[in-house]
């Protein structure tokens, strides 16, 4: 499977969002400064840079019964409203997962990969205690 890759940079400009390739997210990760400055950006000469929203999305590989999900996990954190959205919405502490019946799931809202990775595995066996 071909893994890819994107960074958002939010700016106070009107261009609000900018979407990179894979190599240029490994530059900006090796040096962001002189990354950012090769592609045309000003920056200051030491940015300070903060992450807040890590998003991911995998597939479970199987189908899900949302409705039973529902049913049988009983969970306040749940939202799920077919009429208006195709998704099950589960608010966790640290994040937010979208379950779709396809088995595709996006998590989102984490702050560092540990947390979504301990997320996403206490949400994999919930689902697969159910379906």
């Amino acid at each position: 499977m071909a893994s890819s890759a994107s960074l958002s940079l939010n700016f106070q400009e009107a261009s609000n969002v900018a979407l990179f390739d894979q190599a240029f997210v490994n530059a900006l990760l090796q040096d962001p400064v002189r990354a950012l400055r090769d592609a045309g950006i000003d920056t200051y000469d030491e940015p300070q840079v903060a992450v807040t929203n890590i998003v991911c999305s995998y597939d479970m590989g199987r189908y899900i019964n949302l409705n039973k999900v529902v049913i049988t996990l009983n969970l306040e954190n749940i939202e799920y409203e077919p009429e208006q959205f195709p998704g099950l919405i589960y608010r966790g502490d640290n994040g937010t997962a979208l379950i779709f019946s396809s088995g595709k799931v996006i998590l989102a809202g984490f702050k560092d990969p540990g947390t979504m990775a301990e997320f996403a595995s206490g949400l994999k066996e919930k689902i697969a205690g159910v379906v």
